[in-house]
């Protein structure tokens, strides 16, 4: 079955970067870490599987430190990268924690492995005086242009390297070497003020695609948990607000203002793989921000080219619902609300466990649970279940089952201590929609599986 995240339950691959090479889809992202107390701390790895076998991704080691000759000490965590093809060969751009540099390395094969090629630099040799984070690049025939930037808002703790626009430089076809230096392009929080970009102004996180021969360029915003995007005639000017893509708590979608999961920054970008457009991105997990799985939407494009924001769902790469006979692992919820107000997440220390959250520990997965919580998955087409069977461990509370947030509740359970199975025969009805399940005066319930029949 396929569904989101994506990738494995303990593969932590945000900031992903959707490429088609051939046949086979591929993904660029960094690398987290399931106890790690900071971003990207893993060396880099490549997904990829073929465009006809989509979700069997295989998974493979692609560019160390050691490989970039400079160690993990020294040059601090892989960030965000991207890869391109020109000519024979594949390029990754990526920028390091400690460093301001935009650093490359060269592979003959898409998935790797890489070796350290060399660093963006002006012809005299010098190296751009900004931080070239997140660079994200276009290959546009023989131009190749590379689009980076960083704008938090004027009290962030990295003001001091903070610009008000993003920008992009254009490159020579070593892709090393910059051929035109850098223009504005996308306003910051600061500069958008009585632009199309105010309230959704340029944070980080540069991606950039050519469709239907416009210019569509993918950004993290100001509101650090929303795609947007903009579009334009030409790479390097011009770039006019459309919208959001995706946001990794739904804000947004169908005007929705309450957060529906524990949030933080986003990444990610367009692939269209056959005939259809995909959103992919990433979730926050754990009470931390920077321990992030891969996730993807399938992305609607209007007649005018537009795209419409995408719904966070189970679903993944499926272009239609789930089948309703599934046994599927509790975290791969898209909808996750307690009591409480859902609230951005932080890299410093977790958030109170007043907030249900997606845990991994011992290899174990599941959602972690205090007195209330519900927890949605989207969507399936009930056609032929007639039995559920849940799996959790807890010592006190009710579990009510239902298809609508508020709707007439269709099995409920009472949790016992000594009870770790709970099953029924349960009349879902028939047609497309979602499943949720909500926990009630529960003490500290581990919610593990769910499993329909």
């Amino acid at each position: 079955m396929l569904k989101n995240p994506y990738l494995p339950l303990n593969l932590y691959i945000p900031d992903g970067e959707p490429k088609i090479f051939g046949d086979k889809l591929y993904i660029y992202g960094s690398h987290d870490l399931v106890n790690g107390n900071n971003y990207c701390l893993g060396e880099y790895k490549v997904a990829y599987c073929d465009i006809n076998d989509l979700g069997n991704f295989k998974i493979v080691d692609s560019y160390s430190f050691a490989s970039s000759k400079m160690s993990f000490e020294e040059g601090g965590q892989f960030q965000a990268p991207d890869c391109v093809k020109y000519k024979d060969k594949y390029y990754l751009f990526y920028n390091r924690m400690k460093k301001m540099e935009c650093e490359v390395a060269i592979s003959n094969k898409p998935e790797g492995p890489f070796e350290f090629y060399g660093v963006i630099h002006y012809e005299n040799g010098e190296i751009p005086n900004d931080k070239l984070f997140d660079p994200g690049v276009l290959v546009d025939g023989d131009n190749i242009y590379l689009y980076t930037g960083f704008c938090p808002n004027k009290n962030s703790r990295f003001a001091n390297i903070a610009r008000k626009y993003s920008q992009v430089y254009e490159l020579c076809t070593d892709m090393l070497t910059i051929k035109k230096d850098a223009v504005d392009l996308i306003p910051g929080p600061i500069s958008a003020i009585g632009t199309s970009f105010e309230g959704h102004a340029f944070f980080e996180a540069s991606s950039i695609r050519k469709i239907n021969d416009k210019y569509y360029f993918i950004y993290s915003s100001e509101n650090s948990h929303d795609l947007c995007y903009a579009v334009s005639n030409y790479p390097n000017k011009d770039f006019v607000y459309k919208g959001i893509l995706i946001s990794n708590c739904n804000i947004g979608y169908n005007g929705n203002i309450e957060p529906e999961m524990l949030y933080g920054n986003n990444h990610g970008s367009i692939c269209k793989i056959k005939d259809n457009y995909y959103i992919f991105y990433h979730r926050q997990t754990t009470r931390l921000e920077c321990r992030r799985q891969a996730c993807v939407e399938i992305l609607k494009m209007n007649e005018n080219g537009e795209f419409l924001q995408s719904e966070m769902t189970t679903q993944g790469l499926n272009c239609k619902p789930l089948d309703d006979i599934f046994n599927l692992n509790a975290t791969y919820c898209c909808y996750l609300v307690g009591k409480e107000k859902n609230i951005k997440l932080g890299v410093v220390s977790e958030v109170n466990n007043i907030y249900p959250a997606i845990i991994e520990h011992n290899n174990d997965h599941y959602i972690d649970i205090y007195d209330y919580a519900l927890v949605g998955y989207k969507y399936f087409n009930f056609t032929k279940a007639k039995y559920i069977s849940l799996r959790i461990n807890g010592d006190k509370g009710i579990i009510n089952i239902r298809t609508k947030k508020d709707g007439q509740i269709l099995k409920s359970f009472i949790i016992n201590k000594n009870k770790e199975l709970y099953d029924s025969y349960i009349e879902f009805g028939k047609g497309i929609s979602p499943l949720y399940i909500e926990f009630k005066d529960v003490g500290h319930v581990k919610f593990y599986q769910i499993m329909t029949k």
